[in-house]
C-alpha cells in the first residue's frame, strides 16, 4: 500500500487527484481480503489425491458445500486481516470513504455479486483439474490477469486505448475498480446501471459454465492415487 501510494505521490504531488488515489488504492488492497481463490486449490488438491471420489457419494450438492466454505474463509480474513488493515490505513494515510449515501445500496449489491462471480472464476479454474490434472499455474496467472485487467493498481482509464477497451469486455472491472471508484467518489450513480447488469450476465454464464464442467469432469476424471 505505501510503495503505491508514493509511486502516485511522484506523478501526481500534493494534489485533491492524489487524494483520490490514496483512496483508490487503499480500498483496492481491502478488496482481495472479501475475494477468495482457494477453491481452486482445494478442488485440485481433492482431484490429484483422490479424494474427490468420496465427495460423488456424499449426499450433498459439491458446489454448494465448496461456496459456503469459501464464504467462511471470506468472513474469516475480513476479520483478520481486512478490518485490521482499514484501521492502519486510516490512520497512516488518512484515506477518505467519499462514496454517496445514495450508492450504498448499489455498492452492496455489486459486492455480494462480486464475491460470487470470484468465487465462479477459481470454482471452473478447480474443475479444470479433472480435465489438466494439475492447473494451479492456471489460478496464478487467473490471479494476476484479474488484477491487472481490474484495474486494481492502475486504473483502465489510464490505459492505452486498446488495452482498455479490451478489460472493459471482461467483468474484472467490475470486481475492482468499479467499487474502488465508488468509495473514492469518482463513479456516478447513473453509470451503474450497465456495469450490474453485465456482473449478472457474466454470474450466468459463469455458472452454466461450471455446471457444464462438472457434468463433464464426473464422466470422465482422471486421479492420481484415489
Amino acid at each position: 500500500m505505501y510503495m503505491y501510494i508514493f509511486l502516485w505521490r511522484a506523478m501526481l504531488g500534493e494534489s485533491a487527484a492524489l487524494s483520490e488515489m490514496v483512496t483508490y488504492q487503499a480500498f483496492g488492497i481491502f478488496l482481495g481480503f472479501c475475494y477468495d481463490s482457494g477453491v481452486a486449490s482445494l478442488v485440485g488438491g481433492r482431484v490429484m489425491d483422490g479424494a474427490i471420489v468420496m465427495d460423488f457419494i456424499k449426499p450433498y450438492n459439491y458446489a454448494a458445500s465448496m461456496l459456503c466454505g469459501s464464504l467462511g474463509r471470506m468472513t474469516g480474513n475480513l476479520v483478520k486481516k481486512g478490518i485490521p488493515y482499514l484501521a492502519a490505513a486510516f490512520l497512516t494515510t488518512g484515506f477518505q470513504v467519499r462514496m454517496q449515501t445514495a450508492m450504498l445500496l448499489p455498492f452492496l449489491l455489486i459486492m455480494a455479486g462480486n464475491m460470487f462471480l470470484y468465487w465462479l472464476i477459481f470454482f471452473c479454474v478447480g474443475l479444470l483439474h479433472f480435465m489438466l490434472v494439475s492447473a494451479g499455474w492456471f489460478e496464478r496467472v487467473m490471479k494476476d490477469v484479474i488484477k491487472l485487467l481490474g484495474g486494481s493498481v492502475i486504473p483502465l482509464w489510464m490505459f492505452p486505448g486498446f488495452l482498455s477497451g479490451t478489460a472493459s469486455l471482461f467483468p474484472f472491472w467490475i470486481l475492482f475498480q468499479l467499487p474502488q471508484s465508488m468509495l473514492a467518489g469518482t463513479a456516478a450513480l447513473d453509470e451503474l446501471g450497465k456495469p450490474i447488469c453485465m456482473l449478472f450476465v457474466w454470474i450466468a454464464v459463469l455458472t452454466a459454465t461450471a455446471y457444464l464442467l462438472w457434468k463433464l469432469a464426473v464422466r470422465r476424471i482422471t486421479v492420481q492415487g484415489g
